[in-house]
């Protein structure tokens, strides 16, 4: 049998055809929200914790997203921290543009909704747990959020909980460094 170059193309056409197909079967197969999870043990007693995560202008010295990309625009309003504590971010670079705001505080835990407007919209969930512990505190961060079908499609090739949660684990470092 010999090939052609119209019978290559078909070939090719065929197994692209299919790696597509695999990729959208794959992707229709994942959850359709997410949850992604870190936590680090402090020294630190939760009173000097907490205020580093319910102020958000202490808490962008270090939030690893904020760090990254230091040419984005913040602005802060409603109050200094708790409930109502808002940021916006303007970027043209990766952070895009977005907002954040601080909707819930209870000694051992912040509730905040994040709000993604570039480069993809999303709205999406976030808790601090601030648990005392024996020796410190114990913090986790956590997002959750729905999984449309086009971040199924990037998850297929790249995983959220590797990615993101790689940078909540700098962001916890650098959280313990600057209050152990």
């Amino acid at each position: 049998m010999s090939f052609t170059l119209g019978n290559l193309a078909a070939i090719l056409a065929g197994l692209l055809f299919i790696a597509i197909g695999g990729v959208l079967i794959r992707a229709a197969t994942l959850p359709t929200s997410f949850q992604i999870s870190r936590s680090v043990i402090l020294s630190a007693p939760p009173e000097k914790v907490y205020p580093m995560i319910a102020n958000l202008r202490h808490w962008n010295g270090w939030n690893p997203f904020a760090k990254s990309d230091p040419q984005a625009q913040i602005t802060y309003s409603g109050p200094e921290e708790g409930v109502g504590a808002h940021y916006s971010w303007t970027s043209a670079g990766p952070s895009g543009v977005g907002n954040m705001t601080v909707t819930g505080t209870m000694p051992q835990a912040i509730h905040m909704d994040l709000n993604f407007e570039k480069p993809f919209a999303a709205q999406n969930k976030v808790v601090f747990g601030v648990v005392p512990q024996d020796t410190g505190t114990k913090v986790s961060w956590t997002m959750s959020g729905a999984s449309p079908f086009m971040n199924r499609i990037f998850s297929v090739f790249m995983n959220p909980d590797t990615f993101v949660g790689r940078e909540f684990e700098k962001g916890l470092a650098d959280l313990k460094a600057q209050v152990d």
